[in-house]
């Protein structure tokens, strides 16, 4: 995976070579336990095992990290000669993937074409066609265009699809919130119900106990046992109506601090919902700007195209004019040096 020995200038250093693929490293990264390797080789060798090649210890691939600045810049200025047979430059490690585009025995390395301006691999350029490779060009653009234009429509139903959502919430909280509200006033009106009859009970409670008052002194005056046990049961039947409506009082107080916690909830679902909506709604716009956007960049480079290989014939045909021009003026000029001969040799 890394650079073969035999194409360094000077023999290089045991510290440099790899020693899964035995070559010079290439972008070597460190392990945990400071083992140094080709980066093409460990990852390679992670996948099938967990240890480190050397010592066995375990690791993971997210514990490599690339080797000391030091230790790299020293394998970018070994010497090394070009790969490319016929080439016999030597350079830096540093520069080689500069040399390969410059390299003039390198057959795979890019050229631009002289027509359209297309990247091409050298070896392809005697044989490159530029109409149909601008027309695959212009196809490829087209089916991205679609594809594009295909995405900004489901996100729009998508976000046509939240936006319904989200009116549906809207809709349902404050059907949920008026239906509470209701239901609070209504138990708060219960609840001064209950208060006033508390007040009524408490004001027929005195009077009873001022009658027991007057009647203990009647029964008292007059001696009559009888009617004074009638008065206690009384009494004591008025003291269990009393404590019966403040434990209802009571629990119509919880029933109102219940509904007054399952409202306060119901608003705090309510806002994390509508923000959640917000969020989804925010995104799905910025996709389809995004979409929107990519496709107006790739139909102007589709138009800038086109009129190059537009412009780029139209020279072309100019040059092939002025060529076509400029040989029948020789042909025209040896024509009349040939009329002028003869006409000469007439007179004479």
């Amino acid at each position: 995976m890394g650079y073969e020995t035999d194409r360094f200038i000077a023999p290089v250093d045991d510290d440099f070579i790899c020693v899964i693929c035995n070559d010079v490293m290439q972008e070597p990264q460190q392990t945990p336990c400071e083992h140094v390797f080709c980066k093409p080789c460990i990852l390679e060798w992670i996948q099938r095992n967990t240890t480190c090649p050397v010592d066995r210890k375990k690791f993971h691939m997210n514990h490599l990290k690339p080797a000391a600045r030091y230790f790299r810049n020293q394998i970018l200025k070994l010497v090394i000669k070009c790969a490319t047979p016929g080439c016999t430059t030597i350079f830096p490690l540093e520069e080689l993937d500069t040399h390969m585009k410059k390299c003039e025995e390198n057959l795979q390395k890019l050229v631009p074409c002289n027509v359209c301006g297309l990247q091409l691999v050298f070896i392809k350029v005697k044989t490159h066609n530029c109409v149909h490779a601008l027309k695959d060009i212009i196809d490829n653009l087209t089916k991205e265009t679609a594809a594009s234009k295909q995405l900004v429509t489901m996100q729009t139903q998508k976000l046509d699809s939240l936006t319904v959502k989200y009116n549906q919430m809207e809709n349902s909280k404050d059907k949920t919130i008026a239906s509470l509200k209701a239901q609070v006033n209504q138990l708060t009106s219960q609840l001064m119900l209950k208060g006033s009859s508390n007040k009524q009970s408490q004001e027929q409670d005195n009077n009873t106990s001022q009658q027991f008052v007057s009647g203990d002194n009647v029964s008292a005056s007059r001696g009559s046992e009888k009617e004074s046990i009638v008065n206690a049961s009384k009494y004591e039947r008025t003291k269990q109506i009393v404590e019966t409506h403040k434990k209802n009082e009571e629990i119509l107080k919880a029933g109102v601090e219940d509904l007054q916690v399952k409202l306060k909830k119901a608003e705090n679902r309510y806002e994390l919902i509508k923000q959640h909506a917000e969020e989804k709604i925010n995104l799905a716009n910025q996709e389809i700007d995004l979409a929107r956007r990519s496709n107006e960049s790739e139909l102007t480079k589709q138009v800038k195209m086109i009129m190059m290989m537009m412009i780029k014939k139209q020279e072309i045909i100019v040059a092939s004019q002025e060529q076509y021009i400029i040989q029948k003026d020789k042909e025209i000029a040896e024509l009349s040096a040939i009329c002028d001969e003869l006409i000469s040799k007439v007179g004479t």
